[in-house]
C-alpha cells in the first residue's frame, strides 16, 4: 500500500472515492494538511467551519426490526453506504453495506430473516450541526470511523460520509 502515497492528488480523490480505501483519503487528509502549512490560503479559512455546511441532509434511515434485505435495497435505491438505524424514532445505531456484506457471506445465514438491529453498530457517532468539520474529520480519520450522525434535539438532521470529506476537500483546497 506504500505505492498510494505517491498518487497525485487526483488520482488519490479517485482511490477513496471508487475503493472507499483509508489508506488513501489518511494520505490525501495528511497532504492536504502539509500543504496547508505551507500554503497562504489557510491564514484566509475560515476558523471554524461547521459540519452542517457540508453534511448530507434529511438522510434515508432504517427501522431497528426490518431485514436486512430491506436494508440493501434501501441503500442501493439511494447510492449510499450507511444507514442510521432508529427504534421508535430514536437513534440506536447505524448499519453500513460492510455490515450487510459480512452477514450475506455467513453460511447459513438468510439475510431476509436476520434483522439490522443483529448487525448494526450500536456505538454511533453522532455530532451537532454546529460541530466543526474539523473535529468531525479529526475524529473520524483517528477512529476510522466510516460516518458520523447529525443530531438536533435527539433526531437525526444530517449523515458526513467519507464523500462528503472529499467533497469538502475538494471545495477547500486550491487547485495545483
Amino acid at each position: 500500500m506504500s505505492e498510494i502515497y505517491a498518487l497525485p492528488r487526483r488520482a488519490l480523490m479517485t482511490e477513496v472515492m471508487q475503493r472507499r480505501s483509508f489508506k488513501a483519503l489518511e494520505s490525501l487528509a495528511r497532504r492536504v494538511l502539509q500543504g496547508a502549512r505551507r500554503a497562504s490560503w489557510k491564514a484566509d479559512m475560515p476558523k471554524a467551519i461547521p459540519i452542517s455546511k457540508y453534511m448530507t441532509s434529511t438522510p434515508h434511515s432504517v427501522g431497528a426490526e426490518q431485514s436486512l434485505v430491506h436494508a440493501a435495497t434501501v441503500m442501493e435505491k439511494h447510492g449510499v453506504r450507511h444507514l442510521p438505524v432508529l427504534h421508535g424514532g430514536k437513534l440506536v445505531g447505524i448499519v453500513s453495506d460492510r455490515d450487510l456484506r459480512i452477514f450475506e457471506a455467513m453460511k447459513d445465514v438468510k439475510p431476509e430473516l436476520v434483522t439490522v438491529s443483529d448487525a448494526m453498530t450500536s456505538g454511533v457517532y453522532a455530532v451537532s450541526p454546529e460541530t466543526s468539520l474539523h473535529e468531525v474529520v479529526r475524529q473520524m480519520a483517528e477512529h476510522k470511523y466510516g460516518s458520523a450522525v447529525v443530531m438536533r434535539h435527539d433526531k437525526v438532521v444530517g449523515i458526513f460520509t467519507t464523500v462528503d470529506v472529499c467533497k469538502a476537500l475538494l471545495d477547500l483546497v486550491p487547485e495545483a
